[in-house]
């Protein structure tokens, strides 16, 4: 409650004892899925950095389908079912977590993948190598923990600034999200052909790799934020809401675009892990961009 309650303001214009209950039972359903959700996470990181890239996304095709269909059919109870609201929407998410987990596990032993068995038999890691992972991400953890403080700072500060304010980020939020797994996946792909050169002890293939990835990165940049701009008046034509709803969103989606570039630089020194140095150098200044 008193976490839930940080997001909250009165403005007069919304029922905040009912928005609590509702947040309340969201998050309650939403636990339920957290097991099949670090499932999914350590083993689609598995296969992807072992060259399987395409049991994850398939899986989270999978994921993303049933997600909106149980959407569709709980949260307005349409084919006969209850209409749940937000209870339905988060029935709908753990369903999908679930399938997305089953879906890896059961791809992984049809095929005989050698390096995820015996995962889930034992969890006891040598001193050795637990001091080595230990190391080697605290840097990728701390960048991990700020970028997560400026997204959640982010979000609370939308929160006490009223219904449009919050309707103006939801909008410009679905343009964010794109674009977010256009980095996520262009720093997948460089992790995975540095990783393996790095794991091959082919270094100088990486360092020859490496500016070729960062210019890369670079120019894709520049194509998602001439996309951003173009598509900035139109998307909030799609939805009914006021003309002062519409502008802000409007605002947030041009703001958005002038910090894709360090955004996908950021994604790709996370990716890729090239150095401590540089994934703990990357965590504040692009935390802070976001808040």
């Amino acid at each position: 409650t008193p976490l839930i309650s940080l997001f909250l303001t009165d403005d007069g214009q919304a029922d905040l004892a009912e928005t609590l209950r509702q947040g309340q039972g969201y998050l309650r359903i939403m636990l339920l899925g957290i097991a099949p959700f670090a499932l999914t996470n350590a083993y689609s990181g598995i296969l992807r950095s072992c060259g399987a890239p395409d049991v994850p996304m398939k899986a989270g095709i999978l994921a993303l389908l049933a997600n909106l269909a149980g959407n569709y059919v709980l949260i307005f109870g349409n084919f006969g079912f209850p209409a749940l609201g937000v209870r339905g929407a988060a029935i709908a998410t753990v369903i999908s977590r679930y399938l997305e987990a089953g879906m890896l596990l059961a791809v992984c032993r049809r095929r005989r993948l050698g390096y995820t068995e015996g995962l889930l038999k034992g969890f006891r890691i040598p001193k050795p190598l637990f001091l080595s992972i230990l190391v080697s991400s605290l840097p990728l953890l701390c960048n991990e923990l700020f970028w997560s403080l400026g997204e959640t700072t982010l979000t609370q500060s939308y929160s006490l600034r009223g219904i449009t304010a919050i309707a103006a980020f939801n909008i410009a939020n679905v343009v964010m999200m794109v674009c977010g797994n256009i980095q996520q996946t262009l720093g997948g792909c460089v992790g995975i052909i540095l990783g393996n050169a790095l794991g091959a002890g082919d270094f100088d293939k990486a360092r020859e790799d490496c500016p070729r990835l960062m210019m890369l990165a670079l120019l894709t940049s520049g194509v998602t934020v001439a996309l951003m701009l173009l598509i900035a008046p139109l998307v909030p034509e799609f939805y009914n809401t006021g003309e002062g709803v519409k502008a802000a969103a409007r605002g947030l989606i041009y703001t958005c675009a002038i910090f894709q570039p360090p955004g996908i630089v950021r994604s790709i020194l996370r990716s890729s892990w090239m150095e401590s140095i540089a994934s703990t150098a990357s965590a504040s200044p692009f935390a802070g961009a976001s808040v």
